[in-house]
């Protein structure tokens, strides 16, 4: 209901939100936060003025060199400070991180054994939880989704074997 009655002032007030912090980010050396500009370029028609890309240094847009936010009706002044803080704290401690090495990592060959349908493997009772490490030679009943990219690299229904295991812990040490 409230969306109904609220929802068109509340969004206005997000989106509000998030055309500051862009405009801070903006303001910040070592950040830089697309916008319009990127209207145009092969496949982008808009840009959602909700989410924001944040490029955290000058090289590229690889995924440990970008944030991406999402705004929405529940952020405040409050939860946007705290976001902007953060990110000043970023551009002014951790400008220097060196990812060349991250750039070479090589994924595991081949796909995944599957030994379950994944809606099967999904809906299970019969579950237990285990640590990433002790997850070799399990069935999965959740997905992998390593960051960056953001795409499922493990789903449910799939064993996790020990050369995912080894590309997922170096991931992780990368800062994935």
């Amino acid at each position: 209901m409230q969306m109904a009655t609220e929802g068109r002032a509340r969004l206005a007030i997000t989106l509000a939100l998030a055309q500051k912090v862009s405009d801070t980010i903006r303001k910040t050396e070592g950040l830089w936060c697309y916008g319009d500009e990127l209207i145009g370029a092969t496949g982008i028609f808009a840009i959602d003025p909700s989410k924001l890309i944040i490029r955290v240094n000058d090289i590229d847009l690889s995924g440990f060199k970008a944030i991406i936010c999402s705004f929405t009706i529940a952020d405040t002044e409050y939860t946007t400070d705290l976001l902007t803080d953060a990110l000043h704290h970023l551009s002014k401690h951790h400008r220097q991180t060196d990812y060349t090495d991250f750039m070479l990592v090589k994924l595991p060959n081949g796909l995944p054994r599957s030994v379950i349908n994944v809606r099967d493997a999904y809906f299970t009772t019969k579950t237990r939880r285990v640590s990433l490490d002790e997850g070799v030679g399990h069935v999965l009943v959740q997905s992998i989704i390593p960051y960056p990219p953001g795409i499922p690299r493990l789903v449910p229904g799939e064993i996790m074997e020990q050369h995912y295991l080894d590309f997922l812990r170096y991931f992780l040490d990368k800062g994935g």
